[in-house]
């Protein structure tokens, strides 16, 4: 309970909590900035899967950011690993559109079927 200076009390919930598109949202303002693009784009669910290792992708993202730069950049917020050839992710993309940035997207991951792969 908050009490203000005339002695008044409020009943306050603050309940702050980490949501899976926290950390897009917190990273947006960042990298639009930086990069100077104007579109971006969140991707979080158990359906989005890269065809491969978690290794494999880091590695694929690095590369990527590092020989696009002028076109888009990717932030990979985070993975799990459910075999050699499916990983799961949340991944963040940024570009001049939205049409680039769908296709950004479309080189990380693939909707699969959520607990199958």
């Amino acid at each position: 309970v908050l009490f203000d200076e005339n002695g008044k009390g409020y009943v306050v919930d603050v309940n702050p909590r980490v949501t899976g598109s926290m950390p897009a949202l917190m990273t947006s303002v960042a990298v639009q900035s930086l990069y100077k693009f104007d579109v971006g784009m969140f991707r979080k669910s158990t359906k989005w899967i890269y065809p491969g290792t978690k290794e494999e992708l880091l590695s694929f993202a690095d590369s990527w950011n590092a020989q696009n730069s002028e076109y888009g950049h990717v932030v990979i917020y985070s993975v799990f690993e459910k075999s050699r050839k499916s990983t799961q992710l949340n991944i963040g993309a940024w570009g001049k559109t939205a049409e680039d940035v769908n296709a950004i997207l479309a080189l990380f991951c693939t909707a699969g079927e959520a607990g199958r792969v």
